[in-house]
């Protein structure tokens, strides 16, 4: 198995893991659990990381069309959004349920941009 393909899969595994872990967190009480909230910002880092050389690597072999930069600048506008809520969300004078849900929509639009921006050009890799 090549790197790419393995990053690619601990990209995946990160993001699902990532997610699975804010879902537990949404349901911890305050003050949140050290660990687990180190876990799920480890594992956001991560994805972000293996998504940025997954698509620099991308770049390099075949190239980004129009739609797969917007694609990408999308996504990388949207990680920004998560990021910015989740470090609003984990002082607890500013937590309300706007900031919760902005952050949840972000989630989920992270996945399916990273996924979208990611799968367009893989599949022309050959």
């Amino acid at each position: 198995m090549n790197l790419f393909i393995s990053k690619s899969i601990a990209m995946v595994l990160s993001l699902l893991l990532a997610m699975g872990f804010g879902i537990w967190l949404s349901r911890l009480e305050r003050p949140l659990n050290g660990i687990v909230f180190a876990f799920h910002k480890i594992l956001s880092i991560a994805v972000i990381v293996l998504w940025v050389t997954n698509m620099i690597y991308l770049q390099n072999n075949v190239g980004l069309l129009t739609l797969e930069a917007w694609f990408l600048g999308m996504t990388a506008l949207l990680f920004l959004f998560a990021i910015i809520s989740g470090a609003l969300l984990s002082f607890d004078r500013t937590s309300t349920s706007a900031v919760m849900i902005s952050h949840r929509v972000s989630a989920i639009l992270v996945f399916v941009s990273a996924l979208v921006s990611f799968c367009l050009p893989a599949n022309r890799l050959g």
